[in-house]
């Protein structure tokens, strides 16, 4: 299981060291151009009673999983992202990869046609 985007780098084994190495080949080895983000959430330093207090408190944002997509070229029109939380297996992301892969396609043929 993919824990987080350490386990995530190493389990797709194709020798990316770092996210900007990730998106870069999704988007570049993907057919529609597909597009990877980090799913994350704020999460407030420390709590107050005070909120002039909690306004000010420091936040920092934790990566909870990734997210897949793409915009089509050709037509106006993007895929519905697919979230895939932590833990996630790489059969869950393939699954998530050829889905965003068909629909892609299915838009691409339906503003094409």
């Amino acid at each position: 299981m993919i824990n987080n985007i350490q386990d995530f780098l190493k389990a797709r084994k194709c020798g990316e060291k770092n996210w900007e190495q990730l998106e870069r080949n999704m988007y570049k080895y993907a057919d529609c151009g597909m597009w990877i983000h980090r799913l994350t959430e704020k999460t407030v330093g420390h709590e107050s009673p005070h909120i002039e207090e909690f306004n000010d408190a420091p936040t920092c944002e934790n990566v909870t999983g990734i997210v897949v997509g793409s915009i089509v070229e050709g037509a106006d029109a993007e895929c519905t992202p697919v979230e895939l939380p932590f833990p996630f297996s790489m059969e869950e992301f393939s699954k998530a990869c050829s889905s965003i892969e068909d629909e892609a396609e299915a838009i691409w043929y339906e503003w094409n046609s």
